[in-house]
C-alpha cells in the first residue's frame, strides 16, 4: 500500500485555521475545535494539510490494509466547512431534524457557517458521536488483544 497522504502531523491547527478560515468561518472552526476537544478530551492535531483532527482509530479496508485516521474533526474548505464522524451520533436522523442550515453527504456533515444551524444540537452531535466512536474503537481494542 502506498504512504497514506492524511497521516497526523505537527503542524499547528491555528495558523493553519488562522489562513484558512477568515472571519465566520474561523469562528465557526473555534467552535468546532472546542467541541471536538471537549467531547474527546484530546488536543486536535492536523492530518495531512487541510483537516483538524482528534483522536485516532484504524481503520481496516477490505483487502485488510489499514489506516489511522481522526476519529472526528473538520475541514474549512472553499464552500463549506466539512465535519466529519457525524453518522456515528446513536440520534443522528432525529438531531439532523433539529440542527437547521446542514446538509449529510456520505459520512460527512456540511455547513457555510454557524449562522442557521442550533449550535446546541451542533455540540449534542458531536459529543455523542465522537463518545460512540470512542466506545467503539475500546472494544475493537479489547476483542483485538483477547485474542
Amino acid at each position: 500500500m502506498p504512504e497514506p497522504k492524511t497521516k497526523k502531523t505537527k503542524a499547528s491547527v491555528q495558523a493553519f485555521l488562522k489562513k484558512a478560515a477568515k472571519d465566520e468561518r474561523y469562528q465557526a472552526c473555534q467552535f468546532l475545535l472546542n467541541t471536538f476537544e471537549k467531547a474527546t478530551k484530546d488536543k486536535a492535531a492536523m492530518w495531512g494539510t487541510s483537516i483538524v483532527g482528534v483522536g485516532s482509530e484504524t481503520m481496516t479496508y477490505a483487502n485488510g490494509d489499514q489506516l489511522d485516521w481522526p476519529i472526528g474533526g473538520f475541514s474549512p474548505r472553499a464552500r463549506t466547512i466539512v465535519i466529519y464522524g457525524m453518522k456515528a451520533a446513536p440520534r443522528h436522523e432525529d438531531l439532523m431534524k433539529k440542527i437547521g442550515k446542514a446538509k449529510m453527504g456520505g459520512g460527512c456533515m456540511y455547513i457555510s457557517s454557524l449562522a442557521g444551524v442550533d449550535q446546541v444540537v451542533l455540540a449534542e452531535m458531536i459529543a455523542t458521536a465522537m463518545r460512540a466512536k470512542v466506545e467503539r474503537h475500546a472494544s475493537k481494542t479489547k476483542k483485538t488483544k483477547a485474542m
